[in-house]
């Protein structure tokens, strides 16, 4: 029997299907499992931060720098490594199908959770900046109905090292106030297998613009920033790799009809990328996904947009 991407996922991480998931305050599973931009992962393993704070794996686990310089260092947990190797090679195993799909998993009435509609491109320069705005789109016709939505761009190191993703991620689910909408904040994985977010921006409006970024530092850190209206979430990463792969993704959880899909398109434009020189990259994208409800992209060097039928 020949294994599909979301079979092989499935394998790697030897987990059972969530139930229904929220962004921030996600419930967790009965096997300790939380939904996050990068799939399922242990609970223990994924942790928030104040803006700005400065995450960096050492020996011992991850040390994070707040901005008033307190230092904390979380001591690493062996099922967070080794969930992060399997999510790592599942990853290798989706870009050498083509990006067939990517933490793809089993399905409810029919509709696999993981990355839909997305493009990717590996670039010969070490990326130092990466940036596009966000057009939020239209809340789904269901109003809300246990799923979840990720749309982002991302930078990875995909060298060969210690895998490491930054992403500022448009997100639509249950909120702070149980009430559904559109939320926004800025994520990191994987060091020393752990997940990190930063404070999350709610309440973000149909038919308005946020914009999504990454760039190296002064100090050598990858930056990841996510802003709306004055309110920005922020993370600082440090990492010795170098940047190389450009993506921009639709990842869904928990779609039960295509009602669930946003309202409207929903596009990221006027993406830009640098090297750490600042000069600036070609981008050409190469497509995947599997598309639910009719779904399309188009795209171009500098702009993606995605539709789903409702």
């Amino acid at each position: 029997m020949k294994l599909t991407p979301a079979m092989l996922w499935l394998c790697l991480l030897g987990r059972p299907v969530a139930s229904m998931v929220e962004p921030y305050g996600v419930p967790i599973d009965s096997d300790g499992m939380q939904i996050t931009p990068f799939g399922k992962w242990p609970a223990d393993c994924i942790r928030s931060h104040e803006n700005g704070a400065i995450i960096r794996a050492v020996d011992e686990g991850v040390e994070v720098t707040s901005t008033d310089g307190t230092i904390r260092t979380f001591a690493k947990k062996p099922h967070c490594v080794e969930h992060a190797a399997k999510f790592a090679m599942a990853q290798r195993a989706m870009r050498a199908g083509k990006m067939a799909a990517k933490n793809s998993s089993a399905s409810i009435a029919g509709f696999a959770d993981g990355w839909k509609q997305h493009v990717g491109d590996t670039v010969q320069q070490h990326v130092g900046y990466f940036e596009g705005s966000y057009t939020i789109p239209q809340p789904p016709p269901s109003g809300g109905n246990g799923q979840l939505l990720y749309y982002f761009l991302g930078v990875q190191d995909n060298g060969g090292g210690d895998l490491t993703i930054l992403q500022p991620v448009l997100e639509y689910g249950r909120g702070e106030t149980g009430e559904y909408g559109w939320a926004m904040a800025s994520w990191n994985c994987c060091p020393q297998g752990e997940v990190h977010n930063a404070p999350a921006i709610f309440g973000l409006q149909p038919g308005t613009t946020a914009q999504g970024s990454f760039k190296i530092d002064d100090n050598g850190n990858g930056v990841v920033q996510s802003s709306y209206n004055g309110q920005q979430s922020t993370l600082q990463v440090s990492h010795p790799g170098d940047y190389n792969w450009l993506n921009v993704a639709l990842e869904v959880y928990s779609v039960q009809s295509c009602g669930d899909y946003a309202g409207s398109d929903a596009s990221v434009t006027g993406l830009t990328a640098q090297d750490t020189s600042g000069n600036g990259i070609d981008i050409n994208w190469g497509p995947g996904g599997d598309a639910d409800c009719g779904g399309t992209q188009n795209y171009d060097s500098t702009s993606w947009t995605v539709h789903n039928d409702n």
